[in-house]
């Protein structure tokens, strides 16, 4: 390769290969195939997408930054389902109260109690908790949590496959800015220039819509004299 700066010089750049290094250790090349000690004598080139096809998101989780609670927040807002379309997690999350209604705070009665007390106030089930954590090195993560529910066979786990919730899920605390994040599964499909069909699933990020808040709240104290 040959570099001409802004003064008209011509530098030849030798390739790194060609550097001596220690014994036993192989030279640094980019873009070889290299194994068994020997190096490919061509510069491997990717093939690269032409027209692509791009379905509807299966899986949609929105990351975002919870000031009032010192956390983020990945909300599921659609699912997978069965037949490999998209389901909308805050519905299942009203079709479940709908089925197993929470407990109603009590009315207000002639010589009852002023206040009402509620030790929580969740979140609906389709937020999943981000809480910070720190490495040993000093990074900053945002560690998958899960929430309990006071109401018994109720499981409030992540169930997008984004999430992973078959082990424990870290991300780095950087990215989920103040903006948030929209991460999305989809179907992608394309064809080879002898015709021949590609499908797979792939992922896409954008950046969301800002922070929000879950409504989580503990210890809430209301007026029995007031309406709700």
């Amino acid at each position: 390769m040959v570099v001409t700066d802004t003064f008209g010089v011509r530098t030849l750049i030798r390739p790194a290969e060609t550097t001596q290094v220690n014994p036993g250790e192989t030279p640094w090349s980019m873009y070889k195939l290299a194994g068994d000690g020997t190096r490919s004598d061509f510069i491997l080139m990717a093939p690269t997408l032409g027209v692509v096809s791009d379905a509807p998101a299966l899986e949609q989780v929105v990351f975002l930054r919870d000031d009032m609670a010192a956390m983020a927040w990945a909300v599921e807002r659609a699912l997978q389902g069965d037949l490999d379309a998209p389901i909308d997690a805050y519905q299942m999350y009203l079709q479940r109260l709908a089925a197993n209604p929470p407990t109603q705070p009590p009315t207000a009665t002639p010589g009852g109690p002023p206040i009402y007390y509620t030790t929580e106030i969740p979140p609906p089930d389709n937020w999943i908790p981000m809480v910070p954590v720190q490495a040993p090195n000093g990074a900053l993560y945002l560690r998958r949590g899960i929430m309990e529910s006071s109401s018994p066979g109720i499981n409030l786990q992540a169930r997008a496959v984004i999430l992973e919730p078959q082990h424990p899920f870290f991300v780095v605390d950087r990215a989920v800015p103040r903006s948030g994040v929209q991460v999305g599964r989809y179907f992608r499909f394309t064809r080879g220039a002898d015709g021949s069909y590609f499908l797979w699933l792939a992922r896409k990020s954008a950046v969301s819509g800002g922070s929000g808040w879950s409504g989580l709240r503990f210890d809430v104290v209301r007026d029995e004299s007031q309406p709700v």
